[in-house]
């Protein structure tokens, strides 16, 4: 809960969509709450497209929240983009 509430002041304080979003989307995944953890994700994955992690930490996150067509769909999309990853 501390870690949670410390990276969250991290995103709302720094404008700029930074790993601290990726961060708390990946905890917010990991405590159970896939929803909220898309909205973190979409935006890290918006705004770093380069960095394939936030693709992948979405895709788990759409995925255990019953998206998983919309989770092999952007899979299929980084894959045919970056196929070595």
């Amino acid at each position: 809960a501390e870690a949670e509430a410390a990276f969250r002041r991290v995103t709302q304080v720094e404008p700029a969509v930074g790993r601290a979003h990726l961060r708390v989307g990946e905890m917010l995944h990991r405590l159970g709450r896939p929803d909220e953890a898309v909205a973190y994700l979409r935006r890290y994955t918006e705004a770093v497209p380069d960095d394939p992690t936030g693709p992948f930490q979405l895709a788990l996150a759409l995925a255990a929240g019953g998206q998983a067509a919309d989770a092999v769909e952007l899979l299929q999309r980084v894959l045919k983009r970056t196929p070595d990853d």
